[in-house]
């Protein structure tokens, strides 16, 4: 039996397009159910840093990054997570750390980015 709090896929979640869609799916999905569900998430630019962080409503935060962002960012990859998980990506990727959250444009990150996104 599985419990009603843990993180389900949406129907229909193999098909649908984007990392974006697919992660705003789940959330809608998940949030109906009344399960509790967080994202680890990825977000930049086309080009230059790289911002990994938690959180409970990942488009609410998309959207708060985005108006306060001096250049136009975009989700790169989105998994559930918790805050833990996203510690353990920080402890992980800590050579490449620039500030805070903000991690420097590498291969290490950017090959974990199109790992998630294939997911």
């Amino acid at each position: 039996m599985s419990d009603a709090r843990s993180l389900r896929m949406p129907p229909g979640w193999r098909s649908m397009g984007t990392m974006a869609e697919i992660a705003e799916a789940t959330a809608d999905f998940n949030e109906a159910r009344g399960a509790s569900l967080g994202h680890i998430y990825f977000i930049g630019g086309d080009e230059g840093p790289i911002k990994i962080g938690y959180s409970g409503k990942l488009f609410q935060r998309l959207r708060a990054l985005k108006n306060s962002s001096p250049v136009p960012v975009r989700l790169l990859a989105a998994t559930p997570g918790s805050r833990a998980a996203e510690r353990r990506y920080h402890e992980r990727f800590a050579e490449y750390r620039l500030h805070g959250e903000w991690f420097d444009r590498v291969p290490d990150i950017l090959k974990e980015i199109a790992r998630i996104s294939k997911e």
